[in-house]
């Protein structure tokens, strides 16, 4: 019913952070992209991030990159160096759509999340980048970057207040 929703309304640009999965399962997978192949958008007019869920286990990383590859690729011309992905970077008219994965095995009972060091290093490539002038530049990420819930050991975002300080000296719109 939801994908029959946002086809009628027209969205222009679905969004989704994460937890596309329970435990990581490559059959929760198949289901998950199954629903989103129903958008009328299609892979170029939806972007989905990988959560904690989506790496329960660590194969859980290697099955959300095959099966929603397409759903999670940088536009051309954003690629980088080493075949790394994140961030990725799609251009929407007026619209920088940056998602940042947060996406970790982490042990049993928790669900914390992390950046790192590289990829903060990338986003502020990305987010300094002058192809970005003029555009709305949105951070799309799972885990919450600020807060009491960021500060959490189980299930905050470990490197929050290095992913504050990038956004504090680049900016981002939202």
């Amino acid at each position: 019913q939801m994908v029959d929703d946002l086809n009628a309304q027209g969205i222009e640009h679905v969004l989704c952070t994460g937890d596309v999965t329970n435990l990581a399962l490559e059959q929760e997978f198949a289901f998950a992209r199954a629903r989103f192949d129903k958008l009328a958008n299609g892979p170029s007019g939806v972007t989905v991030l990988p959560g904690n869920h989506d790496a329960y286990v660590a194969e859980g990383i290697d099955l959300f990159a095959r099966i929603f590859d397409d759903y999670a690729r940088t536009d051309p011309g954003w690629e980088w160096p080493g075949g790394e992905r994140w961030p990725i970077v799609r251009m929407r008219g007026p619209l920088a759509l940056i998602g940042v994965s947060t996406s970790r095995a982490t042990p049993w009972f928790t669900a914390y999340g992390r950046v790192g060091d590289e990829q903060l290093a990338r986003l502020r490539s990305v987010l300094g980048d002058p192809r970005l002038a003029g555009k709305l530049r949105v951070v799309a990420i799972h885990h919450p970057p600020a807060g009491r819930a960021a500060q959490s050991k189980i299930r905050g975002l470990r490197d929050h207040a290095a992913f504050a300080d990038v956004i504090r000296d680049c900016g981002a719109d939202l």
